[in-house]
């Protein structure tokens, strides 16, 4: 199953899983294995070129696609 997602939210998936990742390497994890990303708002629309409202805007499509 392919989602349709935006190239927005493509692009946000993409830094925050490569933040995750560091967190990962880093052992920035709960007791249940959850990695802990810090990654404001306006950092991600800096990094994405992007207005805050976008990002918001894809924050909700990506968990709106689980």
């Amino acid at each position: 199953m392919e989602l349709q997602l935006s190239q927005n939210a493509k692009l946000l998936y993409m830094l925050l899983y490569d933040r995750a990742r560091i967190s990962q390497k880093n052992e920035w994890m709960d007791k249940q294995g959850r990695v802990f990303v810090v990654f404001p708002i306006t950092e991600l629309s800096e990094k994405m070129g992007k207005c805050r409202s976008s990002v918001k805007n894809a924050l909700k499509e990506l968990e709106d696609a689980g």
